[in-house]
């Protein structure tokens, strides 16, 4: 029998091109001055690349697709048992879950019936494979090979939607090349639904009323009154309705087990709340400290009846933490090829892309309990203002020191102060000179007028 993992990349984890040009994501020198394919990128035809390994100086699914290579599973054989499932994340998630059924096809071509497939998806990308496994479009009949699929992992799916989704609809959030309102554009383009589908479904009350009279009563986004109130895509809005109605877990096949990886100890929106009373209303985010993996609260990133581990680390690379990596090996049959890499802490940031002096959430994670900790968390500069990299990186002046003595803990919390000048820069955890974080996550600086 053959064991094969498609991965499915999440929200803004695939290229996308026009006439073979790279067009998301964005070019090196883009990451700090404006992205200036926004025309391009709100083009409908564009056509879909790889799916993204790296990203300037940043890992993407590159990390995740070597790890899963140290363990057996490669793109480059002659049969490959791990095939990536890029698709265009702009759009409606129940077209990309064509793709999936096309990366399904193709495997049980190439392996012939001894095969099962595991399914291991990112963010957005579980969301796009409940659909092709509940909604009932797909099966053996018009997809040869659905019934070889024995397994779904998701990594930080917001299975009940996100607040931040709201946030970033309303024109709250920037990301990765994206300022706030390019993001807000992309998101309200009716040709461009994904973004929506990420919302809490009707029924999920994440939204407060702050007027006096309601008693923190829930406010429905899909209300006409209210989502016109608030300046929300009505075509957009049904398209989320739409998708959310094509998620039922009661109608996975029997076959396939699921298994969902959760998020903790990062500040995440938890809530909005809006005071619907005032003439132009804007909904505020809630957040929660430890509530989530920045992006997708806990009790989001779950499903009911279904088998889960709390993982640490942010969003975005989730999968990079060490726990998830351990659990992972053993769900795909290889335990203890997947175990963590070498340090003692793991250093997660909150945020991906913040201004000067922004103070940055940074959470140190220990692979053991401790009570005494003497250390400094060190900044080391990996591009100029322009986003070309400087060889050598630059170590920053003035660590910030972290010294801790009391009751056993397994981690902390913390902020540090953003440097002021624009650039790419990676974060590592030293004590007495040595290096003993497990990886050195990267954050940009963009300047206002940039993000």
């Amino acid at each position: 029998m053959t064991d094969v993992v498609i991965l499915v990349p999440g929200i803004m984890g695939s290229e996308l091109k026009a006439d073979g040009a790279l067009v998301w994501p964005g070019n090196p020198w883009e990451v700090l001055t404006p992205y200036n394919k926004l025309e391009k990128l709100l083009e409908p035809d564009l056509e879909v690349g790889d799916i993204i390994r790296w990203v300037v100086v940043k890992g993407v699914y590159g990390p995740l697709i070597d790890a899963l290579g140290r363990c057996g599973f490669s793109e480059k054989e002659a049969n490959p048992n791990l095939v990536v499932c890029p698709y265009d994340w702009r759009k409606d998630n129940a077209e990309s879950a064509a793709r999936l059924a096309e990366r399904v096809r193709y495997l049980r071509q190439l392996h012939g019936p001894d095969l099962k497939i595991d399914i291991l998806a990112h963010s957005m990308g579980g969301l796009v494979a409940r659909h092709f496994l509940e909604s009932g479009r797909f099966g053996e009949v018009n997809c040869c090979g659905f019934d070889n699929i024995r397994s779904l992992t998701t990594m930080g799916t917001p299975h009940r939607g996100a607040p931040l989704a709201l946030a970033a609809a309303l024109g709250g959030v920037r990301k990765l090349f994206l300022s706030a309102t390019q993001v807000q554009a992309l998101a309200s383009n009716e040709a461009f639904p994904a973004l929506y589908q990420l919302l809490p479904p009707e029924d999920e009350p994440f939204l407060w009323n702050l007027a006096s009279s309601a008693r923190l009563a829930a406010v429905d986004i899909y209300d006409p009154r209210v989502h016109q109130t608030l300046g929300l895509s009505d075509a957009n809005l049904e398209s989320a309705r739409t998708f959310r109605a094509s998620l039922d877990i009661r109608s996975k096949p029997k076959s396939v087990s699921y298994f969902c990886f959760v998020g903790t100890k990062m500040d995440t929106y938890g809530h909005m709340r809006v005071d619907m009373t005032v003439s132009k209303p804007i909904p505020q985010a809630v957040s929660v400290s430890g509530g989530g993996d920045g992006t997708v609260p806990m009790w989001s990133a779950t499903l009911g009846g279904v088998q889960q581990l709390a993982v640490g680390g942010e969003h975005g690379t989730i999968f990079n933490d060490s726990g998830l990596l351990l659990a992972l090996g053993s769900l795909l049959g290889k335990p203890g090829s997947l175990a963590g890499v070498e340090g003692d802490f793991k250093v997660s940031l909150g945020n991906e892309v913040v201004e000067p002096n922004f103070k940055l959430q940074v959470v140190l994670t220990s692979t053991q309990l401790f009570d005494q900790l003497d250390a400094e968390i060190m900044l080391i500069k990996l591009t100029d203002e322009h986003g070309q990299e400087m060889k050598p990186p630059q170590q920053m002046p003035n660590p910030h020191p972290v010294h801790y003595k009391g009751a056993w803990l397994d981690g902390l919390s913390l902020r540090i102060v953003a440097p002021i000048y624009a650039g790419a820069y990676s974060v590592e955890m030293r004590s007495n000179g040595k290096v003993i974080s497990q990886s050195q996550p990267v954050f940009l600086v963009q300047d206002s007028l940039t993000a």
